[in-house]
């Protein structure tokens, strides 16, 4: 049964014109990155001996631009601050997160479509499993494809120089992100199960988010367990930032979130 659902939402989702909206996202946040400068970086404290530098594209190859701290033996700097700039558009997922949950989630859960799904007997936790695994999928897959995008944008003009070196990099952060990225589309998904406005509940998680960069500015020697402190420390500039526990603590939080989440939607 679970694959039928999950085709059915699938379908869903390309009726919606989700999958459109994803490559149209897709696109408008390669061309910021094709076409910014080092005005577009963000520069914030993420841990002692380093800057994070967050941004859509690399500050000039030089020591004004590469404050990185503790580059593996082996990887050079410039390798390094490629990988950053490689997964900056995390940044901009939060945004694509809130539009495509609201659409794919809210409206679907309060729909005539969800009732009669109901009134045939499907268990409400095997159509939220559904929803969650869907919407994942496609948002995860944006985030990678993305990704991969950018890794070649950036090796392109130097003919793929150091592509191993930026690609170890890469698969270093993305891990951490994913684990982020997941965590943050089941906090989307509690905030539109409890909340029974959607441009209500699309702003206080657009405040919310702010508000974890702000708490992650206020402390930027400490640890800030939000989303927005994770994906800086996970996009930024100190290696020591990005670590295992990190991914872990992500993941764990998505139990909780979860839990919250099902149970908003049960009150649907």
């Amino acid at each position: 049964m679970l694959a039928s659902l999950f085709a059915a939402d699938l379908r869903r989702a390309v009726l919606r014109g989700l999958p459109l909206f994803l490559l149209a996202f897709c696109a408008a946040a390669a061309t910021l990155t094709a076409f910014s400068e080092n005005g577009a970086w963000v520069c914030v404290w993420a841990g002692e001996g380093g800057t994070n530098a967050w941004g859509f594209y690399p500050p000039t190859y030089g020591d004004a631009g590469l404050l990185a701290t503790g580059v593996p033996e082996g990887v050079s700097a410039r390798a390094f601050a490629l990988s950053a700039a490689a997964v900056a558009h995390t940044g901009l997922f939060p945004l694509a997160s809130v539009v495509f949950l609201h659409r794919f989630y809210f409206e679907e859960v309060r729909s005539g479509g969800h009732l009669v799904s109901l009134a045939r007997g499907v268990p409400r936790g095997r159509l939220f499993l559904s929803k969650l695994v869907v919407g994942s999928l496609l948002l995860q897959g944006a985030y990678v494809a993305l990704t991969l995008f950018e890794v070649a944008w950036l090796l392109a003009p130097s003919g793929f120089a150091d592509a191993g070196s930026v690609l170890q990099c890469v698969l270093r952060r993305v891990p951490l992100n994913l684990a982020v990225n997941q965590s943050y589309i089941l906090f989307c998904m509690a905030a539109y199960s409890w909340l029974p406005n959607g441009p209500s509940a699309a702003g206080f998680l657009v405040v919310a988010t702010i508000a974890g960069l702000v708490a992650k500015v206020a402390i930027p020697t400490g640890f800030a367990p939000t989303h927005m402190g994770l994906w800086i420390q996970a996009c930024g500039m100190s290696w020591s930032d990005i670590s295992s526990s990190l991914a872990l603590m992500a993941m764990l939080s998505c139990v909780p979130l979860y839990v919250v989440a099902y149970l908003g939607m049960r009150r649907i």
